[in-house]
């Protein structure tokens, strides 16, 4: 898992450059970007044959699921999209606090 790491301010103490940062760790994101090729061509595939998602019920009767793409690839690979999200506000704080803190 790699960490993303968002500079905060660069300043020289006795000629040495000391850099202060935000450390953001993203472990869905690190996840999706190594299932990336995958799923594009997957969801390319799936856009393009029109496809139709359908679940059986008790019965064996088979129902359409109104489900996006987007879904439907994150729940077959694992993919938390409220992690996801969450760690797209981390990111977000992060870049923020940093502009505040250079803009001082």
């Amino acid at each position: 898992m790699k960490d993303l790491r968002i500079p905060l301010r660069r300043v020289s103490v006795n000629d040495v450059e000391v850099t202060t940062s935000i450390v953001v760790r993203t472990p869905e994101h690190d996840k999706l970007k190594a299932i990336q090729d995958i799923t594009n061509a997957v969801g390319q595939f799936l856009e393009h044959t029109e496809y139709t998602l359908c679940e059986r019920d008790p019965h064996g009767n088979f129902w359409p699921v109104a489900k996006s793409t987007t879904t439907i690839l994150a729940e077959h690979f694992g993919i938390n999209r409220d992690q996801l999200e969450s760690e797209k506000v981390a990111i977000l704080q992060g870049l923020r606090a940093a502009h505040e803190e250079n803009c001082r």
